[in-house]
């Protein structure tokens, strides 16, 4: 599934910064609850658990 959206957009449905999830697509150790944020934001969005 493809949801289009921007790193930029992640970031605020996240509400984390848009630096953090540039490190995170890039490999970077990002911490666990910010990784959680985004997977929130990412399930809430596509209406699907992710485990």
């Amino acid at each position: 599934m493809k949801l289009g959206w921007s790193k930029a957009k992640l970031a605020r449905e996240a509400h984390v910064d848009p630096a953090t999830i540039s490190d995170a697509i890039t490999g970077k150790n990002i911490y666990k609850a910010t990784a959680g944020k985004s997977a929130n934001a990412l399930r809430a969005a596509l209406g699907q658990e992710i485990t």
